[in-house]
């Protein structure tokens, strides 16, 4: 089990990404136990999400929402990872999560931070004790099925942490 650590040096779209998610007045709000977030949390997810009241995957309410930035986000993942499998980009503003696995993924998970904020990343178990990971403007690539983690919470700022991922 491993973590890499990509530079997204020279990324066209990166500061687009930024302005796109800093200029979402609302950003939408919801619970999430399984990852140990306490209470509300602010994230939603593009591209593929589940439907507990069908079995196959269906196309995320939040891609009309923000056509621009859900078409933004693809072309900034394939600048950089034109061969990676995917079907959805969680996005989470702030969020503070506690360890935990990512059980409806498969295979490596893509994850990056932008913004404005200091501190913070992820913090992974692994065979050699913790480890912490600055992945401010740097993509992390790990099997989040297999590798247990958490967020560390920033000091400062606002912290956007985008992960894309194939959802089964």
């Amino acid at each position: 089990m491993s973590v890499k650590v990509i530079s997204n040096n020279n990324n066209p779209y990166t500061k687009e990404v930024f302005s796109l998610l800093d200029n979402i007045k609302k950003f939408p709000t919801g619970n999430r136990n399984n990852i140990g977030q306490k209470g509300e949390y602010h994230a939603f997810v593009l591209g593929k999400a589940r439907d507990y009241t069908k079995s196959e995957l269906v196309e995320s309410t939040y891609n009309k929402r923000y056509p621009e930035l859900h078409s933004m986000l693809i072309k900034w993942v394939k600048w950089k990872f034109p061969k990676h499998k995917w079907n959805a980009i969680q996005i989470n503003k702030n969020v503070s999560t506690g360890y935990h696995f990512d059980k409806n993924n498969q295979g490596e998970s893509l994850c990056i931070g932008v913004g404005d904020y200091k501190g913070g990343g992820i913090r992974c178990k692994l065979c050699k004790g913790e480890k912490d990971i600055d992945n401010k403007n740097k993509w992390l690539v790990y099997d989040g099925t297999k590798i247990e983690h958490k967020t560390i919470k920033p000091i400062s700022g606002t912290r956007y942490a985008i992960i894309f991922y194939l959802k089964r």
